[in-house]
C-alpha cells in the first residue's frame, strides 16, 4: 500500500502545481502523465505531404483552493522542487499523512420475534395492551391491598425580612 498525504493550502490565493514527469513519475515507478496526439502535417524534401501523429506527454498537475485540502495524493508530490519550495521556505503549503477512515462494520443479524403467545382464556387485555387479572372463582375472598393515607407537609412560616441599618427609607 502507498503512503498517502494531503496538501493544505495555508495563504489565501489558489495554488496551482506542475508534477514534472522527470521527477514525479520516476519516483512514483508509473507515469502519471496523459498523451496528447495532434495531426501534423509533415513535407518531406522531396516535396510530398504526410500526415503523422507525434505524441506529446503533459504532466499532471495539482490545484489547491485559497485554505483549502487537496485530495489524497501520493508522498512522491514532495520530490517536486515547487512543493518542496511551497512546505519548506515559504511555508505556504502544510503537508499531513492520509489515514483512511476505517470501514464501517456490519449490523449484527436482528433476531427472528419469538412468536406470540395468546393470552389465557380467564386474562383479557387491558387497552394498554398489558393483562388484566382475572376476576376471583367464586367462594374464594377477594384481595385487596390498601391505600396509603396522605401525609400533611408540615407548614413552614415564613421569616420576616431583615432590614439593614443605613438603607431606604
Amino acid at each position: 500500500m502507498q503512503n498517502l498525504i494531503t496538501l493544505e493550502d495555508l495563504s489565501n490565493r489558489l495554488r496551482s502545481f506542475d508534477l514534472p514527469h522527470d521527477v514525479y513519475c520516476k519516483a512514483r515507478g508509473e507515469c502519471s502523465c496523459s498523451m496528447h496526439h495532434p495531426h501534423r502535417l509533415h513535407d518531406d524534401l522531396k516535396g510530398t505531404r504526410e500526415l503523422r501523429r507525434k505524441g506529446i506527454r503533459i504532466c499532471s498537475s495539482i490545484t489547491i483552493l485559497a485554505r483549502g485540502h487537496s485530495d489524497p495524493l501520493p508522498e512522491e508530490v514532495l520530490q517536486v522542487e515547487a512543493i518542496k519550495k511551497a512546505v519548506e521556505n515559504e511555508r505556504s503549503l502544510r503537508w499531513a499523512r492520509f489515514i483512511p477512515p476505517a470501514p464501517e462494520p456490519e449490523p449484527a443479524p436482528e433476531p427472528e420475534p419469538a412468536p406470540e403467545q395468546e393470552p389465557a382464556p380467564e386474562q383479557e387485555l387491558a387497552p394498554s395492551g398489558k393483562t388484566k387479572a382475572a376476576a376471583p372463582a367464586e367462594g374464594s375472598p377477594e384481595t385487596h391491598t390498601p391505600k396509603k393515607k396522605a401525609t400533611k407537609k408540615k407548614a413552614t412560616a415564613k421569616k420576616a425580612p431583615v432590614k439593614k441599618p443605613g438603607r431606604g427609607k
